[in-house]
């Protein structure tokens, strides 16, 4: 799998072949892949976890199921990972100025004044 960050295209990844883009991160979405994120870790059974992410990748990639379905266990997670990533760099733009240096303080090469 392969995908792409863009400040001004919804970003892509590539699925046996064809690029699917990410569907827009609204409100909505955003609530419902973190009710999907919460719930994964909460469920112990296998399948069902299974079943949980297979519906957050259906929220989150515009592609037909068909094609999601055929991803296998690894794939699964990869895929996943690369969603939090998608989301993390979406939250990134929203977030207030000094509201992520507050929470981690200074990032290298940022100048601070006492």
């Amino acid at each position: 799998m392969d995908y792409k960050l863009s400040l001004y295209q919804p970003a892509e990844i590539e699925i046996g072949g064809q690029k699917y883009k990410f569907k827009p991160l609204n409100k909505s979405r955003f609530r419902q892949l973190r009710e999907y994120e919460k719930k994964i870790g909460e469920i112990t059974d296998g399948f069902e976890r299974m079943e949980l992410m297979y519906e957050q990748v259906y929220l989150a990639v515009d592609a037909p199921h068909e094609i999601l379905d055929e991803l296998d266990v690894s794939q699964l997670n990869e895929l996943i990972s690369i969603i939090g990533k998608v989301v993390a760099q979406e939250k990134s733009v929203v977030e207030t100025p000094g509201e992520t240096e507050e929470k981690n303080g200074p990032r290298p090469g940022d100048v601070t004044t006492p």
